[in-house]
């Protein structure tokens, strides 16, 4: 009685954590250099996308290709249509292979319930399936990097 009890809490435990229900695709990994936090990484076939909390706690977004070449610090813009509708233009700068953007608390919402996002850089157009996005900005919030990256 005892061994079935213990057995139904650690399953019921494991259902509920962050890892066993975080959606297909999305990992949770340290932030490099960035002491204290973790990210949220989808690696998408056309582009992949990182979630990390800024010093302030809003949501910063990457979009990048180990192939892009970018002018690092370069203003970069980028436009982003969330499930469809109309593109929203969010101020950006290149660093290298991605492209980084610091994201309003209005966007950010609407990304936390998103399925498909198009984003226009200037390395061209692409479509990426982000559902699980807002488990997945949770569990990087709970991560605790104590290695610093």
């Amino acid at each position: 009685m005892v061994r079935t009890a213990a057995a139904a809490l650690a399953a019921f435990l494991l259902a509920a954590s962050p890892a066993a229900a975080r959606p297909a695709g999305w990992t949770v990994v340290p932030a490099p250099g960035l002491k204290g936090q973790c990210l949220a990484r989808l690696k998408g076939p056309q582009v992949n996308l990182s979630l990390v909390r800024t010093e302030g706690g809003a949501m910063q977004l990457s979009v990048g290709k180990r192939n892009w070449n970018l002018t690092a610090g370069a203003n970069a813009e980028m436009t982003m249509a969330i499930d469809g509708a109309p593109p929203v233009t969010v101020n950006a700068v290149a660093l290298g292979p991605v492209i980084m953007a610091p994201l309003e608390e209005s966007l950010s919402r609407r990304l936390r319930d998103a399925r498909i996002v198009e984003f226009t850089v200037s390395p061209g157009r692409f479509r990426v399936e982000v559902a699980g996005l807002g488990r997945a900005w949770d569990d990087a919030a709970a991560c605790r990097n104590v290695r610093g990256g």
